[in-house]
């Protein structure tokens, strides 16, 4: 998730969707789509015990359970409209290096409107990273549903799916 929600989703979808939506959601559901900028966001790795050997860089070459990823990117909208932030958390549930260490990561969409809240597991850095959407507040209040997320050159493109 560390990419899952910096990652992004390029799938084409309904675009304006949030910009334009500051009300109740329809019956039938709707997308969305969101874009996650790399500039301007947060990220804090937590290193529990045991402690991780460092890079050349300060990163650490092995991830341990219970380690942490936490990071916040800002959001926009079709038209580059910011939106909100959206912060995810991930701990890392098995051991491995980036690429094949296993985590799970809970975030929420802090949007203008209201929030939604996302959970999803994952190994590595995956380009494309399925994710559930399992409630909301505001205009979001009782959301379900589910996201693709797709890391893009400038952070990531999501795609929402929202059942009602």
């Amino acid at each position: 998730m560390r990419k899952l929600m910096r990652s992004g989703a390029a799938v084409a979808a309904l675009a304006a969707a949030l910009a334009a939506s500051a009300g109740a959601q329809a019956a039938a559901g709707r997308t969305i789509m969101l874009y996650e900028l790399n500039k301007g966001s947060t990220f804090g790795f937590v290193d529990n015990p045991p402690m991780a050997q460092r890079g050349p860089h300060g990163e650490p070459k092995m991830l341990s359970a219970g380690d942490q990823i936490v990071f916040s990117n800002p959001i926009q909208g079709l038209r580059h409209t910011p939106l909100g932030r959206v912060n995810v958390t991930c701990t890392i549930t098995k051991p491995g290096s980036f690429a094949t260490a296993q985590e799970v990561c809970t975030g929420a969409f802090r949007l203008h409107d209201g929030t939604l809240l996302l959970a999803a597991t994952l190994k590595g850095e995956p380009k494309q990273i399925q994710i559930a959407v399992i409630g909301g507040t505001g205009a979001f209040a009782g959301a379900r549903g589910s996201m693709v997320s797709t890391t893009t050159k400038t952070g990531s493109t999501d795609v929402i799916h929202l059942l009602r």
